[in-house]
């Protein structure tokens, strides 16, 4: 899953955006300015464990096997804005997350999204908007010489 954590982070940097991983519960820090965190809710593999895909040169000239499966998943993504920019600030930050999400991310591919309402967070003390994306991702490892462990894990569409 942190894959799929850090490549919707690197999505949003690209555009310019503020995205962290998902603050653990109750740990909130002080926030001057928007930040989005990113988390999975939930998780689901829809062709079982890996497949074998075939054999895949590295990078040495050795063959590794070569497994992928393809993940249903649901992330969560909470823009939180400080107090003193105001709920329209909040929105605004989860407005340019959505027309994020609506548009191609590279190795994740995002099939619908709802955004929540904006409200102030009393825990936070934050005014907070969550975001939900449901996505398919491609995921792919090689296994180690013996084939007992999988290594090198990669999205689809993600140069390595």
């Amino acid at each position: 899953m942190e894959l799929l954590i850090e490549a919707l982070i690197a999505a949003l940097e690209q555009a310019g955006l503020r995205a962290v991983k998902a603050f653990p519960q109750g740990l909130m820090p002080h926030l001057e300015k928007p930040v989005t965190a990113v988390g999975i809710a939930e998780a689901k593999s829809v062709d079982g464990p890996y497949a074998y895909l075939g054999m895949q040169e590295d990078k040495n000239g050795a063959l590794r096997a070569l497994y992928g499966k393809t993940l249903e998943t649901e992330a969560v993504l909470e823009v939180y804005c400080p107090r003193s920019l105001g709920g329209r600030a909040c929105m605004e930050e989860a407005e340019r997350v959505a027309a994020l999400l609506g548009a191609p991310l590279g190795a994740v591919q995002i099939g619908s999204f709802t955004v929540g309402p904006c409200a102030y967070d009393a825990l936070s003390d934050c005014f907070r908007c969550a975001l939900t994306a449901k996505s398919r991702a491609y995921l792919y490892a090689a296994a180690n010489e013996d084939e007992t462990e999988f290594t090198d894990f990669i999205l689809k569409g993600v140069l390595k």
